[in-house]
């Protein structure tokens, strides 16, 4: 993915990449476009600016490789959050090959979600020493009690028979360990044993795994059917 800033070569110009500081304009101040966005929104934004002057305002990047520079828990938060920027006019979200991802009139989450398959899918075939299972295994959130990864080898076995892919799971499999780790689940029986998580009725990878808000509400758990064929 290739993080574009909107009129950069206009505002941003420098001898050298990676300049100690970078300019921002006055003319924000009364920017109303700028001025509604949230205060998560404005600091990704200004965040990514200053990425941008290290490679001219072209930042070539994966949504988790982003999560882990800005130090955010959840790359789904990072993505809806260039979905909104996107649409806000202030980057353009290309792939590598520069087809549009997301701009004004499109909803890039799901697009983005499309992309990180496709980067683990890479990953994996580049990777032939670990099974995408291991994969899926190592990156699954541990739970306290039983949690048997035979049982799950199974069930994850049917499901690629079926024609799920692999790259899928490991995507959803990275946002519900997200999920876990933002509630304080991981290490707890409250993590759902792989082979549930895995199953046809439960489809776990499926579920978009919305991080909880600051706002006090009570977090909302989906039902855990029991089959596990």
């Amino acid at each position: 993915m290739i993080i574009r800033v909107r009129n950069w070569e206009k505002f941003q110009h420098y001898r050298h990449r990676a300049p100690p500081w970078i300019k921002l304009h006055r003319s924000v101040l009364d920017d109303d476009t700028f001025q509604a966005l949230s205060g998560d929104d404005a600091k990704l934004l200004i965040n990514l600016w200053l990425i941008a002057s290290e490679c001219e305002g072209a930042i070539k990047t994966t949504s988790t490789a982003l999560a882990w520079r800005l130090r955010v828990a959840s790359t789904r938060s990072v993505s809806n959050g260039l979905t909104r920027l996107a649409s806000a006019l202030f980057v353009t979200l290309t792939d590598d090959a520069g087809n549009v991802l997301a701009g004004c009139l499109q909803d890039a989450s799901e697009l983005l979600d499309q992309s990180r398959v496709e980067e683990r899918r890479v990953e994996t075939e580049n990777n032939s020493g670990r099974s995408p299972f291991e994969a899926f295994w190592a990156t699954y959130p541990k739970r306290a009690g039983a949690n048997p990864k035979g049982k799950a080898r199974e069930v994850y076995a049917k499901r690629v028979e079926e024609g799920v892919d692999v790259s899928a799971i490991l995507v959803g499999t990275e946002r519900y360990a997200a999920f876990c780790q933002a509630t304080k689940k991981v290490g707890t029986e409250w993590v759902k044993q792989a082979r549930y998580w895995l199953s046809p009725n439960y489809r776990g990878w499926e579920e978009t795994w919305e991080l909880p808000q600051d706002d006090g509400d009570e977090l909302a758990f989906p039902n855990y059917p029991t089959d596990d064929s």
